[in-house]
C-alpha cells in the first residue's frame, strides 16, 4: 500500500505531509474519538433515567452519534456530537428531533430527551431551549470532565495527538480528572 503522500516525503517536504493532516484531523479521526468519549459520558452524566442500552442509531438515510436507551421506564435520548471549532444553534436540535421521530424502537408512548454534546459552546437559541427543559446542552468548555482510563476508552486507543487536543479545550473548565 502506497501513501498518498509519499513523493512530498521523498522530496523532504515533510511540512506539506504535517498540514495535510492536520487539516484532515479533525474530520478523519478526533470526530470520530469524541463520539466515542461523549457515549462514555452518557454512562455516566445525570440524566432524567438511567440509560441501560448507550449506542449509536443509523439506518440508510440518518444517523444519530450517540442514544441511550431504558426500556423499563420507556425512555430514550438521542444525542449529537460535534467536534467544531463554532458554536451551534437551533437547526442541529431540529435535525436530531427530526432523525429522531425515523427511531422506532420504544416508540409507543416513549419518553424522549435530546442531548447535544460541543467541543466551544451554544448560540443563545440552544441555551433558551436548554432553559426550557428541550434539551441538554453538554460543551467541553463550560462543563468539567472525566476522561476514564487515560488513552484507553471502550477499547478505542486514544493517540497522544488527539487526547492533546482534547486536553487543549477543555483547559479552561473547572476541572479535569484523569483516571
Amino acid at each position: 500500500m502506497s501513501f498518498p503522500y509519499n513523493a512530498y516525503l521523498e522530496m523532504d517536504r515533510y511540512q506539506c505531509v504535517l498540514d495535510v493532516i492536520q487539516r484532515n484531523l479533525i474530520d478523519n479521526h478526533t470526530a470520530f474519538i469524541f463520539e466515542k468519549v461523549c457515549s462514555e459520558l452518557l454512562w455516566n452524566m445525570q440524566l432524567p433515567f438511567v440509560p441501560l442500552k448507550v449506542g449509536r442509531w443509523w439506518d440508510d438515510n440518518n444517523e444519530i452519534d450517540v442514544a441511550g436507551i431504558n426500556s423499563f421506564e420507556n425512555c430514550i435520548i438521542f444525542g449529537e456530537c460535534k467536534f467544531w471549532n463554532k458554536k451551534i444553534g437551533m437547526n442541529i436540535l431540529i435535525n436530531l428531533k427530526e432523525k429522531a421521530k425515523q427511531v422506532k424502537c420504544l416508540k409507543k408512548d416513549r419518553k424522549e430527551y435530546f442531548i447535544l454534546f460541543l467541543k466551544l459552546g451554544f448560540n443563545e437559541d440552544l441555551i433558551e431551549a436548554e432553559k426550557r427543559g428541550e434539551v441538554i446542552l453538554y460543551s467541553l468548555q463550560r462543563t468539567s470532565i472525566c476522561l476514564c482510563k487515560l488513552f484507553f476508552l471502550n477499547d478505542y486507543l486514544i493517540d497522544s495527538a488527539v487526547f492533546y487536543l482534547i486536553l487543549k479545550t477543555i483547559s479552561k473548565t473547572k476541572s479535569l480528572l484523569l483516571i
